[in-house]
């Protein structure tokens, strides 16, 4: 009586690595970091932002409004946009706001003059603001350079 094979039939032990639970780790972590990750979004439109000591985040936010200076705009002494719509009136900008206060009364609006402006255009664009009932709002600043 033998139990052991003999001839072509015998068993070979093939040695192999499975990747399926790699690539499922590796998808977990990635759809973890994506998810995890703030995203931070840009306006395509280009300031000078001022610089202030004492800067904090504002978070994420739900409408921004942009001075530009130059021509053009409500007052002729700089373009107004609204999430990059360019807003041709200071009426137009108070509807804007009004109507984005009616759909979500908890919205955060982003203020982001150009250094270049003059004061009187950010105290309005707040003014307009306040009159819409925004409650949650942030002037956009830089950190100052560091001295060398």
């Amino acid at each position: 009586m033998t139990f052991r094979e003999t001839g072509p039939r015998r068993h070979k032990i093939k040695a192999g690595f499975d990747l399926t639970p790699l690539v499922t780790v590796m998808l977990n972590l990635l759809i973890f970091f994506i998810l995890s990750s703030t995203f931070v979004v840009q306006s395509s439109i280009q300031i000078q932002a001022p610089t202030a000591e004492g800067t904090v985040e504002f978070g994420a936010q739900d409408l921004s409004i942009t001075l530009q200076t130059g021509g053009g705009g409500p007052d002729g002494k700089g373009r107004v946009y609204v999430n990059n719509d360019e807003v041709a009136s200071w009426d137009a900008l108070s509807e804007r706001l009004a109507a984005a206060m009616r759909e979500r009364p908890d919205a955060r609006v982003l203020i982001r003059p150009d250094a270049r402006i003059d004061a009187g255009r950010l105290i309005t664009v707040i003014g307009i603001a306040s009159k819409a009932d925004v409650r949650y709002y942030a002037i956009e600043t830089g950190t100052p350079k560091a001295p060398e």
